[in-house]
Parts: structure tokens; C-alpha cells; sequence
């Protein structure tokens, strides 16, 4: 027993000072890895083994060590029980049922879209188009972390197309509109592959030519929670290995969950007792490792789940019609406003907006434009 523990103690000490020293165990042979992750385990099963014998009678026979292994096994068991079934009724009281409706919602009025764990300032993007495309809704609210991120105040800016009759002036063009087609699943699986950069760029195209033309995209003030006709909540938190939530749930203005879908993994202590080892992975190489009390995953939902495009599928609005006519709709309407020496500042916006769309992969052809 003495000379176990010693070279137990001796691995155990070595692979909790240098987790990294388990990685290379694992990549060389294999066995060494496994033996510095168990290490710290049987280290400590042995000590208390070592310490339980001593206070049984016949401290030196077999029997004893037997017992006092089992003994050592249970109280593995005992200890870690108030710590799991604690985390298993906190679990289970953030537990909230699915709710999937038969046909997509119809928004309308003023929306608020809520995206708390999103650390950027508000923009109006595709999600925010989507909304506010749709034939009924007069506002929408964008609410995120900001760029301070939790610690600072949540920061909300609300948009909306108006006519450009009632205001010809310029408006604000909205931030990566195309990339609707990478999120919405029917024009992702549509524009796969060689088609997909020009269907973004003719979405792209489209709302420079509508926000040029007959509408425009503006900022006005902010709807509060309690005045939203529809409220949209999209979460996304995680908490390196112990923790993850994504979720989108839509209510109206009553409160009533229209909508909601979860995907949550939360991780609870095991069992039993024992030394775990995680493996820490960062820009595609192993950035680090580490060891920590060993703990169960316990999941909700299908994994599979991503809030901002089962946002797309849960709500009607108008889908792009990723037309690439409407390129060539924008480079004719570029060409007449800079050989216009009387073109607006709202024509000539419709440059800015082409230029945009190449990614640096422009043709010859559109090398003297």
C-alpha cells in the first residue's frame, strides 16, 4: 500500500502540475495518458483507503484493506450526492417545454428582438429585415449586450422602411442582408455551393436598389417591452464545458409563448467520485487541459438547434428572390448616376453599395467601372 500510494502520489502530483504532460501521454503511446488521467482518481481512493484501515481492527490484513477499499468506494458514492441532486433540481427548474405551432407566425405591429448575449452594437441585419419585411410590422427593436458586454447597459435601436416619397433623403443600408441565404435552410440548400456568392450578392443588389428607389431604411425610437406588439428572445450563453443554452421563444403582447424551442446541456457532478480530465481545444490545436471533479452532461432539445435560423422557419416574410438580374439592374442604375452630373446623393449611394458586393473578386469587366 505504501509503495502504491507513493507512485500513485508521484503521477498524480506530475499530471495535475503539467495537464499538458497527459495530452503528450495520449498522443505518444496512448497508456501513459491513460495512466496520468487516472492518477489523480486512484490517488485519492488510496489515501482514504490507507487512512480508513487504520481504524478497523486487523489493520494489516486483507480483509481489512478490502473493506476499507469498499468503504472508501462508498463514501466516493455519499459525498458527492446534496452537490448532484442540488444541480439536478436546479436543472430541472429551468426546464421549460417545447412549444412548435403548426403554421409559421405572422408578425406584425411594433416587434422587439431581444439578443442579450450578442456583444456588438444593434444593427439592422437580415434577422431584423425578415421582420421588418413583413407586411404588418411597422417597427422593429434591436436590444443587445453592447460592446461593453454584460457590464454595461443593454443598448436597443429600433428601424423601419418608410416611403421614400413622404423623406427622399438618404437612408441607412442595412448590415450584410445577404447573408440570409447562408442562414435561411431552404436558400442554403438552394444556393449550395458555386451559386452561393452570387445569391448573396443579389440580395445585396435588390435592397440597394429598393432603399435607393421607393423606400428607405430609417432609425426611430426604441419600443419598450411592455408597448411591443410581439416580443422576440434569442439566447445564447455558454459556460466553457459546464454549461449551454440556445433558445428562441416568441410571445405577444399578452405574454402567451407562441414559439419556443431549447437546446440545453448542463453538467452535474457524477455519481461516484472521481478526478475528471478535459482537453481544451482553440483555433484548431489543443490550446490547453486541465482537471476537474468528474461530472455528467444532462441535455434537453435537439443539438442541432440555432435560434437565429429557426427564427427564419418560425416566422411568414418575404423570402429573397436571389435574382441575379438584379446585378445587372445595379450596375446599369451605378453607371447612369456617375455619368449624371445632376445624380443625388441617393443615386450615387447605389456605387458605394456595388462596390460592396465584390469580396475582392472582381471581373475584368468591371475594372473600368
Amino acid at each position: 500500500m505504501k509503495y502504491a500510494l507513493m507512485m500513485t502520489g508521484i503521477l498524480a502530483g506530475l499530471a495535475l502540475a503539467a495537464p499538458k504532460l497527459v495530452v503528450l501521454g495520449y498522443v505518444l503511446l496512448v497508456i501513459p495518458g491513460l495512466v496520468l488521467t487516472c492518477a489523480p482518481t486512484v490517488f485519492v481512493y488510496l489515501a482514504a483507503t490507507a487512512g480508513i484501515r487504520r481504524l478497523l481492527p486487523n489493520s494489516s490484513s486483507v480483509t481489512s484493506t478490502v473493506a476499507a477499499f469498499c468503504i472508501a468506494i462508498a463514501l466516493g458514492w455519499i459525498v458527492v450526492q446534496p452537490f448532484r441532486r442540488s444541480a439536478i433540481a436546479s436543472y430541472d427548474a429551468n426546464r421549460l417545454p417545447d412549444v412548435i405551432p403548426q403554421q409559421p407566425i405572422s408578425l406584425g405591429g411594433h416587434v422587439r428582438l431581444e439578443m442579450a448575449d450578442r456583444c456588438d452594437e444593434p444593427q439592422c441585419d437580415y434577422l431584423c429585415l425578415a421582420a421588418l419585411d413583413s407586411p404588418d410590422v411597422q417597427s422593429v427593436t434591436l436590444m443587445t449586450a453592447g460592446k461593453n458586454g454584460n457590464a454595461g447597459q443593454p443598448q436597443a435601436e429600433a428601424y423601419a422602411l418608410m416611403s421614400a416619397q413622404d423623406d427622399p433623403a438618404a437612408g441607412i443600408f442595412p448590415f450584410e442582408p445577404g447573408q440570409i441565404v447562408r442562414e435561411f435552410p431552404p436558400l442554403a440548400k438552394r444556393f449550395a455551393g458555386r451559386n452561393f456568392i452570387e445569391a448573396v450578392q443579389s440580395v445585396e443588389a435588390n435592397w440597394a436598389l429598393r432603399l435607393t428607389q421607393d423606400e428607405r431604411l430609417r432609425q426611430v425610437e426604441p419600443v419598450a417591452p411592455d408597448d411591443a406588439d410581439w416580443i422576440i428572445r434569442i439566447e445564447n450563453q455558454s459556460s466553457g464545458r459546464t454549461s449551454r443554452l440556445r433558445r428562441l421563444t416568441i410571445t405577444d403582447a399578452a405574454g402567451t409563448v407562441h414559439y419556443r424551442q431549447t437546446y440545453r446541456t448542463q453538467a452535474v457532478p457524477a455519481r461516484t467520485f472521481y478526478v475528471g480530465f478535459d482537453v481544451h481545444f482553440g483555433g484548431g490545436t489543443i490550446s490547453g487541459a486541465s482537471f476537474h471533479v468528474g461530472r455528467q452532461q444532462l441535455s434537453e432539445g435537439e443539438r442541432s438547434v440555432q435560434p437565429e435560423k429557426a427564427l427564419l422557419s418560425a416566422i411568414t416574410f418575404p423570402v429573397p428572390r436571389c435574382d441575379p438580374e438584379d446585378l445587372t439592374r445595379l450596375r446599369e442604375q451605378v453607371e447612369q448616376a456617375l455619368n449624371d452630373p445632376t445624380a443625388t446623393a441617393v443615386r450615387l449611394d447605389l456605387a458605394r453599395c456595388f462596390l460592396r458586393l465584390f469580396y475582392f473578386n472582381t471581373k475584368p469587366q468591371d475594372h473600368d467601372l
